[in-house]
């Protein structure tokens, strides 16, 4: 069973297929009819979130997108994944159960280390708790990469009743400026405005 069956609630919104209008409508025009966590739009240049009501720049290079449908965590969305032979962007969403800022910065510290700690910066407008590290990799854990660097960055914020956290990490130090970019260039905006924000460019994703 595919986890966005387990959402208690279908959301409908602005987004969803208006009524016809004289029996016509451009088909052109991107649209989804159901609204999910998981529901969202894109193009060769950039992500929308069509239930949070973001955009996300897309790193330039050769990234193609990755299939995490069928990963079977109860209680995690993942929106995004891109990959490249040495770096990485990914977005998932999960459930606020307790308090939204101690969770959004524990979530901050996912996959890179305790001891990076986590501080609060401004993205987009809003508040993110930011974990960035750097480390050389050790033979015993990769010796294709040993004496390479290994950069992570994890950003987290609450939004709509969940924790969404941005993910990017790289063995390619040219690549660590561009995931870096994309992640500072996120905006927000009403979700309801997400199929005018993605425009005839971009397909539902």
């Amino acid at each position: 069973m595919r986890k966005d069956l387990l959402i208690g609630a279908v959301v409908f919104s602005g987004l969803a297929c208006p009524a016809q209008n004289n029996g016509t409508q451009d088909l052109r025009e991107p649209r989804i009819e159901v609204v999910i966590p998981e529901s969202g739009f894109i193009s060769s240049h950039q992500y929308i979130s069509a239930y949070f009501g973001f955009v996300l720049s897309l790193p330039k290079g050769h990234f193609p997108v990755v299939d995490k449908s069928h990963d079977m965590w109860a209680l995690r969305h993942d929106l995004l994944f891109v990959r490249s032979i040495d770096a990485g962007l990914s977005i998932s969403a999960t459930p606020v159960i307790d308090s939204a800022e101690d969770e959004a910065q524990r979530t901050a510290l996912t996959g890179t280390a305790i001891q990076a700690g986590a501080a609060v910066v401004e993205i987009g407008g809003r508040a993110f708790w930011k974990s960035e590290l750097e480390e050389e990799v050790e033979a015993g854990i990769d010796p294709h990469r040993a004496g390479r660097k290994w950069w992570r960055l994890s950003c987290a914020t609450a939004l709509r009743g969940f924790v969404i956290h941005f993910f990017a990490s790289s063995y390619d130090e040219k690549l660590v400026s561009e995931l870096r970019r994309c992640i500072e260039s996120i905006e927000f905006f009403d979700p309801n405005q997400a199929a005018e924000w993605a425009g005839k460019g971009s397909r539902p994703f």
